[in-house]
């Protein structure tokens, strides 16, 4: 004959009204939840349009900087060989009584004039992107 073992350790705890109340809940939420949450093909492309106009704003927000950039490059690149120091906002590079020629971010030349007479930070298009001393 073959004897059947039992089994050790405390029985199963019985729930409590209250519990099952909790998980009955907990269950129909779910399934609420479920049944609203279900996207339609409307609803994703709605959400992939939003996506995509956001990336689209990114994209050219980068373009515009870069573009920036390149104007900038290429101003100093064109006063590097002519005796022009190219200069970033800051303080100014020379004694206040040195007579300057500068170039502007916008293309502009202004001067000679002492350096003391310019402002040499950062002032939109009008910065001072390199000087010449005279």
């Amino acid at each position: 004959m073959v004897e059947i073992k039992k089994k050790r350790g405390r029985p199963a705890k019985a729930k409590t009204f209250i519990e099952n109340l909790r998980k009955d809940d907990l269950e129909r939420l779910k399934a609420a939840k479920a049944a609203s949450k279900v996207p339609t093909i409307d609803d994703k492309v709605a959400t992939l349009t939003k996506r995509v106009a956001k990336l689209e704003s990114i994209l050219e927000d980068a373009v515009n900087a870069g573009r920036d950039l390149h104007k900038k490059i290429e101003t100093l690149s064109s006063v590097r060989h002519t005796g022009w120091q190219a200069h970033t906002a800051g303080e100014s590079p020379v004694f206040s009584e040195t007579v300057v020629e500068v170039l502007l971010r916008n293309g502009q030349t202004n001067g000679p004039h002492a350096a003391g007479n310019f402002l040499w930070r950062e002032c939109g298009n009008g910065t001072i992107v390199a000087y010449k001393v005279v």
